[in-house]
């Protein structure tokens, strides 16, 4: 769109839209959205969790007049919708030509595959969800976790993706804790995320085991010490198994942060062949693949623009 387009209305993931709006704002020397389209009235997000942005698109947006609208669809189908402006869970399309059968978390994740359908699903359970389609997909396994919030009409929440979790160290933390846990840390610092992801640093002969959390923030804290120790402490309060770990570093010490320069997860997707709204960054592993692969990019190709000292 033009800035002499009427725009009312965007939609697509949060993180490349940052980007997308970066760059409108840089072009036209627009200090927010409202000055270049003052008719925008609702974005439609999906894709990713939406906490860790909500402070930075109301930066982007400064009006209490605005509709944020979570939607659920996929290549595979389009899966639910919020139907409500207080978001109470996303509505299940159970009428859009997608069978739904759903595996419990804790089960799928012991190699135990007991398929159960809506009649039997429950509020508080996580489960991998199941799809069968009218264009030939069976029983499909999505790689998502959702859980329920309402029975009746069916509501739900989606909690991540089926290997988005650490448990190396027993602490058992999934997306949905860490985006809470982010979400609060950003919001007391006033800080805005870009990206992100979380893979465990293994205990060794000299050392505890800890998180590393590499970050591209849009704006960064102005205490980067604070704000690590206050986003441990609120996983502590999120999280038992990770507070257990946690006392007095009985097997686990603070989590770290590798900040990194602006553009970085921008460039390091060009340089993947994975840049664009399609595609996301896995933001928790219980494997270093991903954050050893970022590290050595960086290492490479760029010098940190922060450094924080653990």
């Amino acid at each position: 769109a033009s800035s002499t387009s009427d725009v009312v209305m965007f939609g697509g993931v949060p993180t490349w839209l940052i980007t997308v709006f970066r760059d409108v704002l840089n072009r036209t020397g627009k200090a927010n959205l409202l000055e270049l389209w003052p008719n925008l009235k609702a974005f439609l997000h999906g894709g990713v969790r939406f906490d860790p942005y909500k402070a930075l698109f109301k930066d982007l947006i400064p009006t209490e007049d605005f509709q944020y609208l979570e939607v659920y669809n996929a290549s595979e189908g389009f899966i639910a919708s919020q139907d409500t402006k207080a978001n109470q869970g996303l509505l299940l399309m159970t009428d859009h030509g997608i069978y739904f059968e759903f595996i419990e978390l804790n089960k799928y994740q012991l190699g135990n595959y007991e398929i159960v359908d809506l009649t039997k699903v429950e509020l508080g359970s996580d489960y991998v969800l199941l799809i069968s389609n009218l264009s030939g997909l069976y029983r499909y396994i999505i790689g998502d976790v959702i859980s329920f919030t309402s029975i009746n009409p069916y509501r739900i929440m989606v909690k991540g993706r089926t290997e988005d979790f650490i448990n190396a160290f027993g602490e058992d933390l999934t997306l949905s804790t860490l985006d809470k846990a982010l979400s609060y840390t950003l919001e007391k610092h006033e800080a805005y995320i870009k990206e992100y992801t979380v893979a465990p640093i293994y205990l060794s002969k000299k050392q505890k085991g800890r998180h590393q959390w590499i970050m591209e923030f849009e704006k960064e804290p102005k205490d980067f010490l604070q704000f690590s120790i206050d986003l441990d402490d609120i996983i502590c309060s999120l999280n038992f198994n990770y507070n257990q770990k946690r006392t007095q570093d009985l097997a686990l010490n603070k989590l770290e942060i590798e900040a990194l320069p602006h553009g970085f997860f921008d460039d390091y997707a060009r340089m993947k062949g994975t840049f664009g709204g399609q595609n996301k960054l896995l933001r928790v592993r219980n494997d270093r693949l991903l954050a050893d692969d970022i590290l050595q990019f960086l290492n490479q190709e760029y010098t940190s623009e922060i450094s924080y000292e653990k």
